[in-house]
């Protein structure tokens, strides 16, 4: 006795007619909030009062200090775990933002990605802290957020390429002038 297989051929479109326009629509909402976020205004903040300026609230001058690397969970280069590098904040301030350049020199371990620059970006002064962004030159950024004196800060410090967070520790700094 034979056995005779027969296979029936469904047509391609009439399988899942939905799944074509589903992909576009995910698509096209993916395309939306980018564009959405790349758009976005930003808007001027009130500017320093007089008593904040009186008090030296102000965080314009040269800072230099250490960033620590805390090895933890996100850690991806597992060799820069406890990390010291040597920092400075050039820093300007105008009413509460804050911008200028960021400098890194080795401490016990090189700079991450021999990122030894970057610009300080969307600083913002707010109650006996600050923060702001790095953006360094390989594309990727720093987020540092602090608690600061007259002439003292400490705080954290997250890094991210892209959208994955690669390194994150605690950092403080002296003023120098």
């Amino acid at each position: 006795m034979i056995l005779e297989r027969t296979c029936i051929a469904e047509p391609v479109g009439l399988r899942d007619p939905l799944r074509p326009w589903f992909l576009w629509l995910i698509l096209a909402l993916l395309i939306s909030s980018v564009s959405g976020c790349a758009t976005a205004t930003t808007r001027e903040l009130p500017s320093q009062s007089a008593s904040d300026k009186a008090s030296g609230a102000s965080v314009t001058g040269l800072w230099e200090g250490t960033e620590v690397n805390d090895c933890s969970f996100i850690q991806i280069e597992r060799t820069r775990c406890h990390a010291v590098v040597n920092i400075a904040f050039n820093m300007s301030q105008r009413g509460s933002t804050v911008q200028g350049s960021y400098t890194c020199r080795t401490g016990t371990m090189s700079c991450r990605n021999q990122n030894d620059r970057g610009d300080i970006r969307n600083g913002a002064v707010r109650q006996n802290g600050l923060s702001f962004r790095v953006m360094m030159l390989d594309g990727s950024s720093c987020i540092f957020d602090s608690t600061s004196s007259a002439d003292k800060m400490a705080g954290s410090y997250i890094c991210l390429q892209g959208a994955a967070f690669v390194e994150r520790g605690r950092w403080e700094a002296e003023r120098i002038y």
